[in-house]
């Protein structure tokens, strides 16, 4: 279970309900209320697809993988990061 006060996730997520609830006491219009939740949503879903992928390691299986249709690959001699 991920513990949100230890991750990326919980300043998105404070951040989220702090900003629907000045809004709500501001009056802010609802065209502009949703637009900020949808670009805090984006990156509360950006801070959770990068907590799994830090779970799942660096991805190395092994000196050789057999792909679904038989064929079997070798791993590159050296790891290449991704962006």
């Amino acid at each position: 279970m991920i513990d949100l006060t230890k991750c990326g996730m919980h300043p998105a997520a404070t951040d989220l309900f702090d900003f629907v609830q000045r809004s709500a006491e501001d009056g802010v219009a609802i065209h502009a209320v949703e637009e900020g939740i949808w670009q805090r949503m984006l990156q509360l879903g950006h801070e959770a697809l990068g907590q799994f992928l830090e779970r799942q390691g660096d991805g190395d299986l092994g000196e050789t993988l057999t792909m679904p249709d038989g064929h079997e690959v070798a791993r590159l001699e050296q790891p290449h990061t991704r962006c």
